[in-house]
C-alpha cells in the first residue's frame, strides 16, 4: 500500500478519475452566493444541512443562501443510502442534488454524529470533491491501495479509524472537514483566511459552529483546526484522560480521551494549550507559547520561542528548550529544564530539580528540598525554603540559600554566595568568590581563587585551602578557621608561628598563600579558633 502525503491525497479528491481528471467547482451566482433548497427535508435534517454548509463556508469563504425555489444545491431524503448527482459544463458544476435517506438520521443527531458527517460528505461532493479511490472496487480496507485512506485524513474516505488498521486513531465522528479536504477546498476555491481573531478551541470555545461542541462531545469528535491570525488557544481542561497535545503545525494529537482525533493545519499557529487533570504531554511550537498542564504528572515542551510553562499540581517535567522561557512547576515533585536562553524557573513545593541550562537564568526553589543547577551563564538562584543543593555552574552567579540547611556551590566563575537562615555549606569553587554566612552555623570554603568569606551571627567555620582569601566578621568567641589542607601544622605553636599582625588585621602565611582575618588582634586568638 502507498502512503500519500496530505497534498497527494487532496489531489485525488479534487480531480475526477482519482487524480487524473479535471477539477470541477461550483461557482456563486451573480449575487455572489450559492443557493440551496432544504424544503424536502424534516426540520432536523434541515438543521444538519444548514450546519454542514456553515462549516464548509467557514473553510472555503463561500456564501450560501437558502431559497424555497430553484437552487444550485437541492437536498432530498428520498430513496435509500446517500449519494449526490451533479450536472456540469466543462469544469463548472451547474447543479447538484444531495440525497440522504431519512433512515440515516437518528433522533437527536447533530454535531458529532454519523448523520452530520454524511451531510458534510455529500455536500462536498456537490462542490466538486470526490473519493480518494474507487470504492465500488475497494470495498474493504485490505483491498485498499492507500495505507492512510481513513476518516483521520479525509471526511471523503469510506474507512473509519477502526476499519483502517494502518492508522493509529480512535473511531470518532467529524466536526469539520479534515486536512486533505481543507487543502483541496482552499486550492479549488481560493479561500480567504479564516479564524483571524483570538480564538479558543475546546473548553470556553469561541470558535463558532461545530467546534463549539468539541468539549461537550469529547472522545466522540475528530476535527481539524485551521486558524490564520490572532493569539489562539486549545483548552482541554475538562478531562481526566492522559492527552498528547502537539501544537506543531501539521501535527496530530490525542485529546479528550481519544487517539489521533485532533489535527492542526500546516499553515496554522496555535500559541497556547491547557491540559486536564490527567498525565498530559503538551508540545509547543516556534511561537511564544503558554502551556499549562494542570493536575496530573505532565510533560511540557516549549520548543523555540519565549514560552511560559506551568506544570500545575502533580509530579511534572518541563523543558523550556530554545528561547527565554518562564517555567513554574507548581505543587508536586517537579523537574524543570530551561535549555538555551535566559530562563526563569520556579517551584512551589515538593522535592524539585531546576536546571537552568544555557543562558543567564533565574531559579527559585520552593518549600521542599530542591536541587537547583545554574549550568552555563551568569545565573541568579534562590533556594527559598527547604534544605537545598544549589550549584551555580559556569559563569559569575548569584546564589542565595535563604531558609533551610543549604549546600551552595559556586563552581566556575566569580560568584556571590549568601547562606541565609539555617546551617549552610558555602563552596566557592574556582574564581574570586564572595561568600556570606548570615545566620546559622555555616561552613565557608572559598576554594581556588582570591575569595572573601563573610561570617554571620552563628558559629561559622572558614576553610582556607590556598590563594589569597579574606575573612570578614570573624568572631573569636565562636568561629573557627580550618587550616587542615596545609602540611606541617602539628601543634598550636606551628599555627601561631604562621600568624602575623598586619595593621588591624591578622594574616596566616604559608608557601605563598595568605589568609587575612580582618579587624582582629593576634592577641585575641587562641588554639580554639583554628583547626589544623
Amino acid at each position: 500500500m502507498q502512503v500519500l502525503t496530505a497534498q497527494q491525497f487532496a489531489q485525488r479528491l479534487m480531480t475526477s478519475n482519482y487524480g487524473e481528471g479535471a477539477i470541477r467547482t461550483m461557482r456563486p451566482g451573480s449575487e455572489g452566493t450559492i443557493t440551496f433548497n432544504v424544503t424536502g427535508l424534516t426540520a432536523q435534517e434541515q438543521g444538519l444541512a444548514r450546519n454542514a454548509l456553515a462549516e464548509i463556508a467557514r473553510m472555503t469563504g463561500l456564501s450560501f443562501r437558502e431559497t424555497a425555489g430553484s437552487a444550485k444545491i437541492t437536498y432530498s431524503h428520498e430513496g435509500s443510502g446517500a449519494n449526490t448527482r451533479t450536472t456540469y459544463s466543462g469544469t463548472t458544476i451547474n447543479t447538484a442534488t444531495v440525497r440522504i435517506a431519512a433512515d440515516r438520521v437518528e433522533p437527536g443527531d447533530s454535531y458529532g454524529s454519523y448523520a452530520f458527517r454524511t451531510y458534510v460528505h455529500e455536500t462536498l461532493h456537490a462542490l466538486g470533491l470526490g473519493h480518494p479511490q474507487d470504492y465500488d472496487r475497494v470495498e474493504e480496507f485490505r483491498q485498499s491501495a492507500i495505507a492512510n485512506d481513513s476518516w483521520q485524513m479525509s471526511i471523503m474516505s469510506y474507512f473509519d479509524q477502526d476499519e483502517n488498521t494502518w492508522v493509529n486513531a480512535t473511531k470518532a465522528y467529524h466536526l469539520t472537514p479534515m486536512l486533505a479536504d481543507y487543502l483541496a477546498l482552499r486550492q479549488m476555491y481560493a479561500a480567504p483566511a479564516m479564524h483571524t481573531g483570538n480564538t479558543t478551541y475546546g473548553v470556553n470555545s469561541n470558535a463558532g459552529g461545530s467546534l463549539d461542541a468539541m468539549a461537550r462531545l469529547g472522545a466522540q469528535a475528530t476535527f481539524l483546526i485551521a486558524d490564520h491570525g490572532g493569539r489562539d488557544a486549545v483548552n482541554f481542561s475538562g478531562t481526566g484522560a492522559a492527552q498528547r497535545i502537539d501544537l506543531t503545525p501539521g501535527a496530530v494529537s490525542n485529546v479528550m480521551g481519544a487517539v489521533g482525533n485532533m489535527q492542526i493545519a500546516p499553515d496554522t499557529v496555535i500559541e497556547d494549550a491547557t491540559g486536564g487533570s490527567g498525565a498530559d504531554t503538551i508540545i509547543g511550537n516556534a511561537a511564544a507559547n503558554r502551556l499549562t498542564g494542570n493536575a496530573g504528572a505532565d510533560q511540557l515542551y516549549g520548543r523555540a520561542g519565549a514560552d511560559v510553562l506551568n506544570g500545575g499540581d502533580g509530579n511534572d517535567r518541563l523543558w523550556g528548550e530554545d528561547g527565554n522561557d518562564q517555567m513554574a512547576g507548581g505543587l508536586g515533585n517537579d523537574s524543570l529544564y530551561g535549555g538555551a536562553g535566559d530562563d526563569r524557573l520556579s517551584d512551589a513545593g515538593g522535592v524539585n530539580l531546576l536546571d537552568g541550562g544555557l543562558g543567564n537564568d533565574a531559579l527559585a526553589g520552593g518549600s521542599g528540598n530542591d536541587r537547583l543547577l545554574g549550568a552555563a551563564g551568569s545565573d541568579t538562584i534562590s533556594g527559598n525554603g527547604g534544605n537545598d543543593l544549589i550549584e551555580g555552574g559556569n559563569g559569575g552567579d548569584r546564589l542565595f540559600g535563604q531558609n533551610g540547611a543549604d549546600r551552595i556551590q559556586g563552581d566556575a566563575g566569580n560568584d556571590i554566595l549568601i547562606g541565609g537562615a539555617g546551617d549552610d555549606t558555602l563552596l566557592g569553587g574556582t574564581g574570586n568568590d564572595d561568600l556570606a554566612a548570615q545566620s546559622g552555623r555555616d561552613l565557608l570554603d572559598g576554594g581556588a581563587g582570591n575569595d572573601l568569606l563573610r561570617g554571620g551571627t552563628g558559629a561559622d567555620r572558614f576553610v582556607f585551602t590556598g590563594g589569597a582569601d579574606t575573612v570578614r566578621n570573624f568572631d573569636a568567641a565562636q568561629d573557627a578557621i580550618d587550616l587542615r589542607s596545609f602540611a606541617g601544622l602539628e601543634t598550636w605553636a606551628d599555627v601561631r608561628g604562621q600568624l602575623v599582625q598586619a595593621g588591624n588585621h591578622v594574616e596566616f602565611r604559608q608557601d605563598g598563600h595568605m589568609l587575612r582575618i580582618e579587624w582582629t588582634q593576634l592577641a585575641d586568638l587562641g588554639s580554639d579558633d583554628f583547626l589544623w
